[in-house]
């Protein structure tokens, strides 16, 4: 008899950089069941294999981000997840669309009220 282990869960973070989608992204780790694996779409994360991935089809990223994942092999994963900061679209602007489709995709949208607080960090970083 095969044991199925269940697909985990795909979400997506959104937002403008300098939102706090970094620290977001750090609490949800500390979670034992959630894993987000950083940037997708930036090519110098390091939670990412090579910037290879790039090259492929928006599709064939999407998959490398929630089918074929690096995983954390101390986590029980269950819900599984990316970031993506909205600069990062235009350069893939069909990108939106095709994670839009992403079957039961759920979103995390951050949005920083005070848009100063932002430029401050921005200048600060």
């Amino acid at each position: 008899m095969t044991h199925n282990e269940p697909t985990p869960e795909p979400f997506v973070i959104l937002a403008m950089p300098r939102t706090g989608t970094h620290y977001l992204e750090e609490l949800l780790n500390e979670h034992p069941t959630v894993l987000s694996n950083g940037e997708l779409l930036n090519e110098y994360d390091p939670n990412w294999p090579s910037t290879d991935r790039l090259l492929g089809t928006d599709r064939e990223l999407l998959e490398l981000a929630y089918v074929r994942c690096p995983m954390r092999d101390y986590k029980n994963v269950t819900h599984l997840g990316c970031k993506i900061n909205e600069p990062q679209f235009r350069e893939r602007p069909a990108f939106f669309a095709e994670l839009a489709r992403w079957p039961a995709l759920k979103v995390i949208l951050v949005v920083r009220r005070n848009v100063l607080e932002s430029l401050r960090s921005f200048v600060q970083a």
